[in-house]
């Protein structure tokens, strides 16, 4: 009877072994005998996770154009605004410089940007930003770039996103035989003419360059990009992608004492994302690389980047147990056989 069970469990060990067999082993031999072809296949693969990587890792390391001749960059997303000392601190700082801010008139408070909630912009409702004197960013005015990202949901009867005063400077009337001492400023306006429809107007020295009949429907987008390009010879204004260009009569102008001025007296009901000030006229290429730079952040595109780099790594931590799993089946599986050839 004893002798009956032991070959009955025999029998039906080497049964369930013949099942494994045929249901892995071969599997595995045939794995083996592609082994060259699956290994030339895992090295393309290789490289293109590894092309695929680099590239990623690419597009994670944007950087702001001009780094060296960008003197203030304010964003809201990167905690740099504290409430409590009512200050909007630069993210550039220059080596022998503190870093540069902007105060605020009031607390600032934040709201989500609609397709990306990690991205808090700054509402400049009734808020004035007060930042360093004009001659910080320049003794003599010649060439700047400045740049804003900003939600515009209401405009006032007139609205000043920018100002920066200069030195007056002076000219002799011949006439009436003395100096006459002329107001020098930079500015930018967004005045009312009727109904929804107002008029940009861009002041450089002593003279006003407009734009005419902007129609508030551009303000509608989630933002509106603006920008103020200047050189002594050539004023070019962007609004989103449209590009409008003035010739400027040449004269210099001296930066004065006086803060420089976003929002004047709160009148832009918006949410301000960033404002960068450049002291060199940027190019084309550059504004396309700095507006690429602050959208990969604000839509956030540097977050699926950093998924796409997580999951690409415990895909390749889950490939590598799969591999080890199926070659420690496969010594498993010979081990049995080499038992049941040696029985």
């Amino acid at each position: 009877m004893k002798l009956l069970i032991n070959i009955s469990s025999f029998l039906l060990g080497y049964f369930i072994f013949l099942t494994l067999y045929e249901t892995y082993y071969k599997n595995i031999e045939k794995f083996s005998s592609k082994e060259t072809k699956e290994e030339t296949k895992e090295e393309k693969e290789t490289k293109e996770e590894k092309e695929t990587k680099e590239e990623l890792e690419t597009k994670e390391e944007l950087e702001l154009p001009n780094k060296n001749n960008l003197l203030l960059y304010l964003s809201s997303y990167n905690k740099n605004i504290v409430n409590e000392s009512l200050k909007w601190y630069s993210d550039i700082k220059s080596d022998d410089k503190e870093i540069p801010f902007f105060s605020i008139n009031n607390i600032i408070q934040f709201k989500p940007f609609v397709l990306n909630e990690k991205i808090l912009g700054a509402n400049i409702n009734n808020i004035t930003l007060s930042g360093p004197n004009s001659e910080y960013f320049s003794k003599e005015l010649k060439k700047f770039t400045i740049m804003f990202h900003i939600k515009i949901n209401k405009l006032s009867e007139t609205n000043t996103l920018f100002e920066m005063i200069c030195n007056t400077t002076s000219k002799y009337d011949k006439k009436e035989d003395e100096e006459i001492y002329i107001p020098n400023s930079v500015y930018i306006k967004l005045n009312r003419i009727k109904d929804d429809i107002y008029n940009i107007v861009i002041n450089i020295g002593s003279k006003n360059y407009v734009i005419e009949d902007i129609n508030d429907n551009i303000f509608n987008s989630d933002i509106t990009f603006m920008s103020l390009r200047f050189n002594n010879k050539k004023i070019i204004f962007i609004l989103n992608e449209n590009i409008y260009n003035f010739n400027y009569d040449s004269y210099d102008l001296i930066t004065s004492n006086q803060p420089v001025i976003i929002n004047k007296k709160g009148n832009i009901d918006g949410i301000l994302y960033n404002f960068a000030y450049y002291n060199e006229e940027l190019s084309n290429s550059n504004i396309n690389k700095y507006k690429q730079y602050v959208n990969f952040y604000i839509y956030g595109a540097n977050n699926i980047v950093s998924d796409k780099n997580k999951l690409s790594n415990e895909f390749s931590l889950l490939k590598k147990e799969y591999v080890n799993t199926m070659i420690d089946n496969k010594k498993l599986l010979e081990n049995l056989q080499k038992c049941v050839d040696n029985k």
